[in-house]
C-alpha cells in the first residue's frame, strides 16, 4: 500500500474521493454520489412532461450528471435516446439543413442500437417504413458506428446462444445482400442479416417511389433544409411506429470541442443556430435538451426565446455543496465517513471551514478540487496525521487559488494577441484594488487604467468576473464575484498563467 492511500485510510476513506473530478470519471459509483442540485424537481417535471429543455451553468456545475440521472429513469425497451457530445462532424458554417442530416444521423444510429435486442419490431412495419429504415442505414449511419453496432449485435448475439445452445449458423436466417462500398461490405452484410425482414439494400433505389424528395444518395445529391427537417420528423414518426414512444436528442459538452479552444464568442456563434431553432425546439415528435455552459449561452440570451423554452440554470447553495460532499464521502468509505467534520481535527474552526466552501464559489468541482489540495497539503506536512490540521487549511488554499487554471471558467479569445486582456490580465488590475467592492475611479486609480477603464469593467461583466453591486448617488459600485479573486486580494497572492 502506498504511503498516500495509508494516509487517506486512515481519515476512514476506502479510495481517494477527490482523485477525479468529472461524471464521466464516476463509474460505477455514480449513482451513490449523484446529489440533486437545486430546482432538481422542477427541472425533473419538465422533462418528464416531454418539454425541451435549455441547460445551462457554470463548468464543474454537473449538468453532464443532471442529464445522466434523467436518463437513467427512462424505459429503455421504449425510448430511443442519442446523446450528442461529439460535433466534430458539423462544420463551425453549417447551415440548418446541415445540421438536421447531422441529428438524423444520430439519431439512426440510436434506433439501430435501440432495434439490436428487439428486430423482430421491424416485421410491424409496412413496406414504405422498412424502405424508409433501410435507407437511413445506407445513408445515415455512419461506418465506423456500423462497427459498433456490430459488436453490440454479437453481444446480444452470444447472450441469445447461450440461453439457448443454438449454434451461430442456426441463429442468422432471412439472408440477404447489401450492395456496399469495398471494406465495409462484410460489416453491412453481417448487420443486414441480424435486422431480418428489411428490403434488400439495393431496393433502396425504390426511395423515390415512396419518398420522391429524398435523394438516393445524400452525399452526391443536395438536400434542402424543410426536405431535412421533414426527414428527421419522419424517423421519429418511425421510431414510433417501432414501439418507441420516446425521442430524446440530448447536446452535451459542445463548449469542449477543441475546434472553439475555448473562445466563448465562436462557442455562442456555433449554438445560436440551434437555440433559435423555435421549430426544432418546440417539435413535438421529439424532446430535445441542450446543455451550455453558461458564459457562451449569454452572450446569446436575448436572441434565444427564453420565455419560451425552458432554460434553467444549475446553481449550488452552501448547503447543497455539504450534501454532495458528505455524499461523496459516504461512497468512498462505505458509509464509515458521513460528516466531511470526521475529516478534520478538533481545533479546526467553523470560520475556517466556511472559508472552504466559500472559495468553492458554489461549484461542486471546485469543492473536490480544494479537498485535494487539503488532503496533499497535509500529507506533505504529516504523513502519518489522521486528521486536517487548521495549519493545512491556508496552505491549501494559496496552492488552490494560484494554480487554478482559470481558463476553464473563463473564456479567451482563440486567435488573441499576447497582451490581449482575459481572466489573468482583469485579475492584475483587480488585486490592485483596496476592496472586492470598487467604482470605475476606484479602479483607474489603483491599477492606472485610464481611458480603458470602462471598456475593462464592460468586458469584465461580460464574463461573469464581476457584477454590478449597487447605485449611491449616481455612482454605480462593483463586486468581484469569484471568490478565489477575493481571496487572493485578501491574502495578497498573484494569480499567473501558469
Amino acid at each position: 500500500m502506498s504511503a498516500f492511500r495509508e494516509f487517506y485510510t486512515r481519515l476512514g476513506l476506502k479510495e481517494n474521493p477527490f482523485a477525479s473530478f468529472t461524471t464521466e470519471n464516476e463509474g460505477q459509483r455514480f449513482s451513490r454520489t449523484f446529489v440533486k442540485p437545486n430546482d432538481y424537481e422542477t427541472i425533473l417535471e419538465n422533462f418528464s412532461q416531454k418539454n425541451s429543455i435549455l441547460l445551462t451553468g457554470d463548468r464543474g456545475t454537473g449538468k453532464t450528471a443532471l442529464i445522466k440521472d434523467f436518463v437513467s429513469k427512462l424505459n429503455k425497451d421504449t425510448s430511443v435516446v442519442t446523446h450528442i457530445v461529439d460535433f466534430s462532424h458539423l462544420s463551425q458554417r453549417y447551415e440548418l439543413n446541415d445540421f438536421y442530416k447531422f441529428v438524423i444521423s444520430n439519431l439512426s444510429v440510436a434506433i439501430f442500437s435501440a432495434l439490436a435486442d428487439k428486430r423482430r419490431r421491424i416485421s410491424r412495419l409496412g413496406k414504405e417504413d422498412k424502405i424508409l429504415l433501410c435507407y437511413l442505414l445506407k445513408n445515415f449511419v455512419p461506418q465506423i458506428s456500423k462497427r459498433l453496432l456490430r459488436e453490440q449485435i454479437e453481444e446480444v448475439q452470444i447472450q441469445w446462444l447461450t440461453r439457448t445452445y443454438k449454434k451461430f449458423e442456426n441463429f442468422v436466417r432471412g439472408v440477404f445482400n447489401y450492395s456496399a462500398t469495398a471494406g465495409g461490405a462484410l460489416i453491412d452484410d453481417y448487420i443486414a442479416k441480424h435486422f431480418t425482414g428489411l428490403p434488400p439494400l439495393t431496393e433502396s433505389v425504390k426511395i423515390k417511389d415512396y419518398f420522391p424528395e429524398l435523394p438516393i444518395n445524400i452525399e452526391e445529391e443536395f438536400i434542402d433544409q424543410e426536405v431535412s427537417y421533414q426527414l428527421l420528423v419522419r424517423v421519429c414518426k418511425l421510431a414510433s411506429k417501432l414501439d418507441f414512444e420516446r425521442v430524446l436528442v440530448v447536446f452535451d459538452r459542445v463548449d469542449e470541442d477543441s475546434r472553439f479552444m475555448n473562445d466563448a464568442e465562436s462557442i455562442s456563434d456555433f449554438i445560436v443556430k440551434i437555440l433559435t431553432d423555435n421549430k426544432f425546439l418546440l417539435e413535438e415528435n421529439f424532446q430535445v435538451i441542450f446543455s451550455t455552459w453558461a458564459t457562451p449561452f449569454n452572450f446569446i440570451k436575448d436572441q434565444v426565446r427564453t420565455q419560451k423554452h425552458y432554460c434553467p440554470t444549475l446553481t449550488w447553495t452552501t448547503e447543497d455543496l455539504v450534501k454532495a460532499l458528505n455524499q461523496r464521502l459516504r461512497a468512498y468509505s462505505d458509509n464509515r465517513v458521513h460528516d466531511y467534520r470526521q475529516l478534520f481535527a478538533d481545533t479546526v474552526t467553523q470560520d475556517e471551514l466556511n472559508q472552504v466552501f466559500k472559495i468553492a464559489n458554489s461549484n461542486p468541482r471546485d469543492l473536490w478540487h480544494i479537498f485535494s489540495a487539503l488532503f496533499k497539503a497535509q500529507f506533505n506536512l504529516d504523513s502519518q496525521s489522521n486528521k486536517i490540521e487548521s495549519s493545512t487549511i491556508p496552505i491549501a488554499l494559496n496552492q488552490f487559488v494560484t494554480t487554478f487554471n482559470y481558463y476553464e471558467y473563463y473564456p479567451k479569445k482563440s486567435n488573441a494577441r499576447a497582451n490581449s486582456m482575459d481572466i489573468y490580465s482583469y485579475s492584475k488590475h483587480l488585486l490592485k484594488l483596496d476592496s472586492e467592492i470598487f467604482t470605475k475611479n476606484q479602479l483607474n486609480e489603483k491599477a492606472q487604467t485610464g481611458s480603458s477603464t470602462n471598456n475593462y469593467v464592460v468586458g469584465m461583466e461580460k464574463i461573469g468576473l464581476i457584477s454590478n453591486d449597487n447605485q449611491q448617488g449616481g455612482v454605480a459600485y462593483y463586486r468581484i464575484k469569484d471568490q478565489k479573486v477575493v481571496y487572493a486580494l485578501q491574502n495578497a497572492l498573484e494569480i499567473i498563467k501558469q
